[in-house]
């Protein structure tokens, strides 16, 4: 609306400029942290990456609807599965990351962490809108399924002795 309310392109050009300076003025450290806390949690926290908001006038009246539209019947059941299986992939990508700097290798998988790693940063300092993220889902995936076989590799060393201590056993 501040925007709005300017006419010319310079005009609003310079008032955003304006605005910008004293927000950023009065964030100081802390509050700029804090900022980047809030825009990150928004952006990243939800599954369905805010699909609801774009289906408010569906075009159509299905079942599909009644999982989409915000008073859809079963749209509480499936924010909630969507947010769950969000939050574990953001868990098994930081176990995926975890492992790089744990043993760092250089391989595919270190470019797709870096790709999302950089689109992470660009969204904290930059416009951030999590259908943003839609477009990078098969990545998303991919560091899942890496993060799994991580964690299913360390819970595997925790059940089973390494083979230098049955030899000690032995000997």
């Amino acid at each position: 609306y501040y925007t709005r309310s300017f006419h010319s392109k310079q005009e609003k050009q310079d008032a955003n400029v304006k605005i910008i300076k004293e927000r950023v003025k009065k964030y100081k450290i802390d509050g700029l942290y804090d900022h980047m806390v809030k825009k990150a949690v928004w952006t990243w926290q939800d599954g369905t990456y805010y699909i609801s908001y774009h289906n408010q006038k569906p075009k159509n009246d299905n079942i599909l609807m009644d999982f989409l539209h915000i008073n859809g019947k079963y749209n509480k059941a499936f924010q909630n599965y969507s947010s769950a299986l969000q939050m574990f992939i953001l868990l098994m990508i930081c176990i995926s990351a975890l492992k790089t700097l744990v043993r760092p290798e250089v391989d595919e998988m270190l470019l797709l962490k870096g790709i999302v790693f950089s689109a992470f940063l660009f969204f904290l300092l930059w416009e951030t809108r999590s259908r943003y993220l839609f477009n990078m889902t098969p990545l998303f995936i991919l560091l899942m399924v890496d993060g799994m076989d991580t964690a299913k590799a360390f819970l595997d060393s925790l059940k089973k002795p390494g083979k230098h201590t049955a030899k000690q056993t032995t000997a």
